[in-house]
């Protein structure tokens, strides 16, 4: 079909304002969704705009970390006029579930006491000696290391608050579990292992979308082993010429195999002294590494 040119300009108006009232029709529909969110330290005005581009028509909870608390919206779009195209978009604040709202700020509290501490020193006694342990076997040493955090009280407090926000949340049958996965903060820190070396660690939890229990993820951060002397660890074969590691026997073998996975020779032996590996300079193109043992 050929349309005037003197309508086309009408059709068009026509036509947008049919799609935008099934789409406010498809919203008012889905009225009793709802949908979270989170905006640290976000002004009043802020969280009222956030909420609206968030969910067209339903309720909205924004949550706020710096203050830890919890504001929630109930949002409204609505098309009075489609010559010319006029839409109304309204923003309610609304009471918010007490319970939500004492929850969440027993998390933040949580949240904040992990951020505050910001290190851990391992046990003497850790299986994992050294950063050269995590560099060589990742998911062992993680592993091992989010078993240990698991049995401390503060880590067991954020774990039980994050899951009672979640308990608080799931009632509202719509709410994605992803939007729920992006209101629980990523927790950054250092470990600090029995050799003295450190590396910062990254702990984020995931929502199992069958069961909603929530489950720690820890990975360790790029870039961020540092040798007991505060030196970045050899990220390549070259960067070991010169450089001396310090630790126990057990550490020493760490740092051998990592020594070796980088392709230096690797010699071991007896001698007074700290335990500790001295890696030479480059002689005929290969870089030689001592390991000499304490008494």
């Amino acid at each position: 079909m050929t349309i005037p040119k003197s309508n086309r300009g009408g059709f068009l108006a026509a036509a947008i304002g049919l799609l935008l009232a099934l789409m406010i029709h498809t919203g008012s529909v889905q009225a009793g969704m709802t949908k979270v969110l989170r905006c640290d330290g976000c002004s009043a005005r802020s969280k009222e705009q956030r909420a609206q581009q968030a969910l067209p028509m339903g309720t909205v909870h924004v949550f706020d970390g710096k203050r830890a608390s919890v504001s929630s919206y109930r949002t409204f779009t609505e098309m009075v006029d489609d010559r010319p195209l006029t839409v109304l978009k309204e923003t309610i604040k609304i009471k918010t579930d007490p319970k939500l709202a004492s929850a969440w700020r027993s998390y933040v509290q949580s949240e904040r006491s992990v951020n505050e501490l910001g290190e851990f020193v391992l046990p003497d006694d850790f299986p994992v000696r050294s950063v050269a342990g995590v560099l060589t076997d990742p998911n062992y040493s993680t592993g091992v290391l989010q078993d240990w955090l698991a049995q401390m009280s503060l880590f067991e407090r954020l774990m039980a608050q994050a899951s009672n926000v979640l308990a608080r949340l799931v009632t509202n049958v719509d709410i994605k579990v992803v939007d729920i996965q992006s209101i629980i903060a990523g927790t950054t820190f250092t470990i600090i292992f029995p050799d003295g070396s450190t590396m910062q660690f990254e702990l984020n939890y995931y929502v199992d979308a069958n069961t909603l229990k929530m489950h720690p993820n820890m990975q360790p951060v790029e870039n961020s082993a540092r040798t007991v002397d505060g030196r970045r660890v050899p990220g390549s074969r070259w960067a070991f010429a010169g450089r001396t590691f310090y630790g126990d026997r057990a550490a020493m073998l760490e740092w051998m195999e990592l020594a070796r996975r980088a392709g230096l020779v690797v010699r071991q032996g007896d001698g007074g002294g700290a335990t500790r590996m001295v890696c030479d300079p480059p002689v005929d193109g290969h870089i030689y590494c001592r390991v000499v043992l304490g008494g």
